[in-house]
């Protein structure tokens, strides 16, 4: 089950998910670490990725963030 997830234009993850957990992306890990309150746009993006991963489906997460707000994207398919 393919997953992406890109931010800035920046791709974080590109690839299964299950693969991915094994070996999960730097820069992301430093955006989540454990006492750290995450961005909203980042908040989002973990409830989707966890929806795809519990119901095994591929997805697609693309945010933009600027200085006076963010936009997310998300391509999945419809339950």
């Amino acid at each position: 089950m393919r997953t992406i997830l890109t931010i800035d234009g920046r791709t974080l993850i590109d690839d299964d998910l299950e693969q991915w957990q094994q070996r999960p992306n730097s820069e992301l890990q430093e955006l989540i670490k454990p006492g750290q309150k995450p961005q909203p746009w980042l908040q989002s993006a973990l409830i989707a990725l966890a929806d795809a991963a519990m119901n095994q489906y591929p997805i697609e997460i693309h945010i933009v963030t600027s200085s006076t707000g963010w936009a997310i994207k998300v391509d999945a398919p419809l339950p």
